[in-house]
């Protein structure tokens, strides 16, 4: 009996530390700006740049050299959505973008469904600065004109494996939580009942 406690007490540690880094994972990826204005959703970096001049958009120097490196290799769809991915990352939390929507509209297959909310729209304004940013490198790089379709197409399947992505570590957390919640219960101690 005494190595069965000392088995399920270590399996209880072992849980506890699992779903602290799990938490600590989840925190680091909403590290965020919070300030008035920013609502939560920018990263905070005291190397920023403007994406484009003239717009309000800041990327992070690093960052941006990193995703015009993606677009330099080729010009090619998967360079394209690389440099977008990028840019996404380093301005957005994870969290901000599984929360919100390209448009922020209902997905057609849920258009019926009148128990969920649309998400809310990416800033308009940011959006504009995405595509004259990628565009206008696109073409001074490759010589090509983008369809802005594609850049849509780039940023809405960010938007929609961050979704995916949050809802996996949320329930992976629920999952740990229930785990350790119940390890607990059977731990505690039998009050003679």
């Amino acid at each position: 009996i005494n190595g069965c406690l000392e088995e399920l007490k270590t399996a209880l540690a072992d849980s506890r530390k699992h779903s602290q880094d799990l938490q600590q994972l989840l925190d680091s990826q909403q590290q965020c700006d919070s300030s008035p204005g920013n609502s939560g959703s920018r990263r905070v970096d005291p190397k920023q740049q403007y994406l484009v001049s003239g717009m309000s958009l800041m990327i992070n120097e690093a960052d941006l050299k990193l995703a015009v490196s993606y677009g330099s290799v080729g010009n090619g769809d998967p360079n394209m959505r690389s440099m977008i991915n990028k840019i996404m990352e380093s301005v957005y939390t994870r969290e901000f973008m599984a929360t919100h929507s390209y448009t922020g509209k209902k997905a057609p297959a849920n258009r019926r469904d009148t128990e969920h909310r649309p998400k809310p729209a990416l800033p308009i304004d940011d959006v504009k600065a995405i595509r004259l940013f990628v565009t206008s490198y696109w073409s001074r790089k490759h010589k090509v004109t983008l369809n802005p379709k594609l850049i849509t197409m780039a940023i809405q399947d960010k938007l929609g494996t961050e979704h995916r992505e949050y809802r996996r570590i949320t329930r992976m957390l629920q999952n740990q939580t229930a785990s350790y919640n119940a390890l607990e219960q059977d731990n505690a101690p039998d009050d003679g009942h």
